[in-house]
């Protein structure tokens, strides 16, 4: 549960017991996970195994994450960078590496390095990231300020 000072507390028999983390701005979960995001934009993972609560740091993204999502199976982030990271038990390829092979820690989408990501989202069975279309390689008749996030195909 995250309260409103931005802590994320641990429930037990619907109380809410201890503070977990502290200057949380944005939290998600899968199945068996939850992200949160500090104001700082370091990400933790937090999992409960045995009944106790963990938290881990995900220290492989080492630059501030912009941006995250969590589906039913697999998390994704987008770091200050633009670099996407994605993990989980990838058993439909939804984590875009080209394999269906689990990944326990965040992997690195090498085939968006070049595109420049402002977003990301997961669903079940694929993930989403939002390109920002350079205007000036594009012919348009509408106005820029509509141009800004067209839908275009992003392959990886």
């Amino acid at each position: 549960m995250v309260g409103q000072s931005g802590q994320v507390y641990e429930l037990r028999n619907n109380r809410a017991v201890y503070p977990i983390l502290n200057d949380i701005k944005e939290i998600s979960s899968t199945q068996d996970t939850c992200l949160a995001l500090t104001s700082k934009g370091t990400l933790y993972e937090l999992t409960r195994y045995d009944g106790q609560f963990s938290k881990v740091k995900l220290s492989c993204i080492s630059l501030p994450v912009v941006s995250f999502a969590c589906s039913y199976s697999h998390c994704i982030a987008l770091d200050k960078a633009g670099v996407v990271w994605v993990w989980g038990p990838n058993r439909k390829g939804e984590l875009g590496l080209g394999d269906c092979a689990e990944r326990r820690t965040p992997s690195q989408m090498s085939g968006l390095t070049s595109k420049r990501i402002t977003s990301v989202l997961a669903s079940d069975g694929f993930s989403v990231a939002l390109c920002k279309v350079d205007q000036q390689k594009r012919k348009t008749t509408k106005p820029k300020e509509q141009e800004n996030f067209s839908p275009q195909v992003c392959s990886f």
